[in-house]
């Protein structure tokens, strides 16, 4: 695509999202037709929010899942950090631009992941990591449910990175066996789904493995205080006015969100 047509891609989905309304797609000449299409309209996105970003989201973590939706890679956006809560948040329905959520774990970095002339592996990333914590994803689209873009779509439009609860702290998580890390979510006291964390790329370490160096390949990096939401523990949970939804990770604790 033409620089110029992934400005005015990003600068529609951009308008969607200030004015609160889903867009059934994007005029045709600027769809993407590549993953690196659709990833330089995010990144296009993103440079507009004028918002700090208090969280990265990791997308299309569930091992196959990107071959079998087209795309070369998972892909990244980003969370405002007015739009982070803690555990307990209450959140009205009508502000969700998507009423869904996904069970996610969450690491906070103590220090930068600038880019760098080698690759990240897994004991730089680890040492850069100050906390481990339980969270709730809750993922937004500016385009409507049934668009006609695919993936290339979702990667486009930031991920469907929306807002973002985070949940207690998990002490001692370098001593866990994090891919055997299970969660269950339940929704007004039923279970509606139950999930992993090897779901998040074999393990979430190794999810934002690869998300500090695609960021560093792009000359950015991350930053000490971020967030990481590693991917979907259980896949994507509708949720509606009234729902009351626990993420319970067992002994590690549990994160609460109220739907209202």
């Amino acid at each position: 695509m033409a620089p110029d047509d992934i400005a005015i891609a990003a600068r529609l989905l951009l308008e969607a999202r200030a004015s609160h309304r889903r867009l059934a797609a994007l005029p045709a000449r600027y769809v993407p037709k590549t993953t690196s299409d659709a990833e330089a309209i995010c990144e296009r996105m993103a440079q507009g929010l004028e918002q700090p970003i208090g969280a990265w989201k990791v997308g299309c973590t569930d091992p196959g899942t990107p071959g079998k939706y087209g795309l070369e890679r998972p892909f990244c956006g980003q969370v405002p950090l007015q739009l982070i809560y803690a555990s307990e948040a209450r959140v009205a329905h009508a502000d969700l631009m998507r009423a869904v959520i996904e069970p996610e774990i969450v690491f906070k970095l103590a220090c930068d992941l600038p880019p760098c002339a080698r690759p990240y592996g897994n004991e730089a990333v680890r040492d850069a990591i100050e906390a481990m914590h339980l969270g709730i994803e809750i993922p937004e689209s500016r385009l409507v449910d049934d668009h006609p873009h695919g993936a290339l779509g979702m990667v486009a439009d930031q991920g469907y990175a929306g807002r973002l609860v985070v949940g207690p702290q998990v002490d001692h998580w370098q001593t866990l066996d994090l891919p055997s890390q299970a969660v269950m979510v339940s929704v007004n006291g039923r279970c509606v789904a139950t999930g992993r964390a090897a779901r998040a790329m074999g393990s979430p370490l190794t999810a934002l493995v690869w998300l500090a160096n695609d960021r560093a390949t792009r000359g950015e990096g991350l930053k000490a205080g971020q967030y990481i939401s590693t991917g979907s523990l259980t896949g994507i949970i509708p949720i509606h006015p009234g729902s009351s939804v626990i993420a319970d990770y067992g002994t590690l604790g549990r994160v609460e969100l109220t739907v209202e």
